[in-house]
């Protein structure tokens, strides 16, 4: 399936492919060390992606050897243009990526699978405060606007 061998159900959405496998190739890196060969052909389109595919494929290129450097500096800089300083808050400006609600997606999820990776990357400190705030004021009655989201949020927080 990774590999692209395998053809997508028939019933699925046909633009999705990439997206499902940069969720199925992120489980996978969990679990053991990838190769830049293994994942390259999912940073085709970065800039194409919405902001969930984009931590994915952040949390995919931290497990994997022998990255472009290249690929990641546009992956950070589709990252960090999607984000929307007002104030004291930071959030996701992902209009025109809608969340892909049909693998279970929500800005509120994003968001806070946004904040769990910043823990790891040193480059978000100074924003980690301000996506916090953003969090927590996605809130909607004191919760988010998912299962996942409200999951993801309390660990993130």
């Amino acid at each position: 399936y990774l590999g692209g061998y395998v053809p997508g159900e028939p019933w699925s959405f046909g633009a999705d492919t990439i997206l499902r496998r940069i969720i199925v190739t992120e489980a996978i890196s969990r679990y053991q060390v990838l190769k830049w060969d293994q994942v390259s052909s999912l940073a085709n389109q970065i800039e194409l992606l919405p902001t969930s595919s984009l931590v994915d494929l952040s949390e995919i290129l931290s497990r994997t050897e022998n990255v472009n450097p290249t690929v990641k500096s546009r992956l950070a800089n589709a990252l960090r243009n999607r984000l929307n300083l007002q104030g004291s808050e930071m959030g996701i400006a992902d209009q025109n990526f809608p969340s892909p609600w049909w693998i279970l997606g929500s800005k509120d999820y994003t968001s806070a699978r946004l904040l769990i990776w910043t823990l790891r990357e040193p480059s978000y400190e100074k924003d980690r405060p301000r996506l916090v705030k953003g969090l927590l004021k996605r809130q909607i009655r004191g919760r988010w606007d998912t299962t996942l989201g409200n999951a993801y949020a309390v660990l993130a927080l």
